[in-house]
């Protein structure tokens, strides 16, 4: 169930950033606080899912996931610039995830 929620932690995450993006550039107020209410959700799933799985591990998996995920859609959707250290660094998160995660 913990993973469930680490899901949602990200899920939300993303979709808050997005709205966020979407208010920067066009001034969509509705965009602004629709982020306000992902960003709720991913902070009450983030509690819920500390409940089942400790404190670092949702916490490093919700950051790095939302870190490359991000720079994706930034990249795919909003035409930000990516370059090959940025690719090469979000691996490394990758990988600094699977290590926090198999350590346990």
């Amino acid at each position: 169930m913990g993973w469930l929620y680490v899901l949602f932690v990200i899920i939300a995450n993303v979709l808050a950033v997005v709205c966020f993006k979407i208010h920067a550039q066009q001034e969509n107020w509705a965009m602004y606080a629709l982020g306000y209410v992902f960003t709720a959700i991913c902070y009450f799933s983030l509690s819920l899912s500390i409940k089942y799985l400790g404190m670092i591990v949702p916490y490093v998996v919700w950051s790095g996931a939302g870190i490359a995920i991000i720079a994706y859609i930034g990249y795919v959707f909003f035409n930000e610039p990516m370059s090959a250290l940025k690719v090469v660094s979000a691996l490394l998160i990758m990988a600094g995830i699977v290590g926090m995660t198999v350590s346990e």
